[in-house]
């Protein structure tokens, strides 16, 4: 959405934390600059992109669907397994962008997880995150760049992941 393209986020995990944040971000009146929507929609949307958020349970019933797949996990052992599993459940022809998530860089075995896992992309654990979104905000959210530690950095890691799905 940043780019200036139409973006519907669907959220598709029982949580609901996508619409949450979206009606959050609603009430301390910021504009989230996408569309947040419950489930799939019933009609083909007037979008550019269509971002679903699943569970992190995947099984038969609810494999992810489209062309490319952003698979997140964490740092750790049993992400990195039941990362394995998922991928092996994907189709042949989805294409995978792995995202190792919550990197926290001199962590010694984050750091083996990240060379292990050769082109991975990598967001790591910063507090700008999650003050952004205590906010009702993105990374991309007009002015804070210049305002929060860490905010430049975290932007051109997920500035990484969009170029993967352009």
């Amino acid at each position: 959405a940043a780019l200036g393209h139409k973006v519907l986020l669907c959220d598709l995990d029982e949580q609901g934390s996508v619409v949450d944040f979206a009606a959050y971000a609603k009430k301390q009146g910021h504009d989230l600059g996408f569309q947040v929507v419950k489930g799939l929609p019933k009609s083909k949307p007037s979008a550019d992109f269509v971002l679903c958020d699943y569970s992190p349970k995947v099984d038969k019933d609810n494999l992810p669907v489209g062309d490319t797949v952003i698979v997140p996990s964490q740092p750790g052992a049993l992400d990195y397994w039941s990362t394995q599993k998922m991928l092996g459940k994907l189709k042949s022809n989805q294409r995978v962008i792995h995202v190792l998530n919550r990197v926290i860089s001199n962590r010694k075995d984050d750091k083996e997880v990240v060379l292990s896992m050769a082109g991975a992309l990598v967001v790591h654990d910063r507090s700008v995150m999650r003050r952004v979104l205590a906010q009702g905000k993105t990374i991309y959210s007009a002015g804070l760049l210049d305002k929060l530690y860490g905010a430049r950095e975290s932007k051109k890691e997920l500035d990484k992941i969009i170029a993967c799905l352009l």
